[in-house]
């Protein structure tokens, strides 16, 4: 289970340590989140992809803090949990 705190991701792994079966995007379940960055950084578009499947889910979020944005991947990946093996971010703030 993954905790967010101000200072971050608690538990988190680093992008380059995650399993080299990851990068092979060969199964279902490997997700890729990122977001699109609005006009004057005041709103975004968060996206899920499923790397094997090329599976999209986007979403619009308000604004770029850590809440919102992860209220958002939340609700967003509730249907796939059963799927997902990994999820994979740019481990930024």
């Amino acid at each position: 289970m993954l905790v967010w705190t101000q200072e971050g991701i608690i538990k988190r792994i680093d992008i380059y340590e995650q399993p080299a079966i990851v990068d092979q995007s060969s199964k279902l379940g490997d997700l890729e989140v990122d977001l699109i960055i609005g006009k004057n950084h005041k709103q975004a578009i968060l996206t899920i992809n499923d790397r094997a499947y090329d599976m999209l889910n986007m979403r619009k979020v308000n604004n770029k803090k850590e809440m919102h944005v992860s209220k958002a991947i939340v609700t967003e990946i509730k249907n796939w949990l059963p799927y997902i093996n990994t999820i994979t971010s740019d481990n930024r703030k």
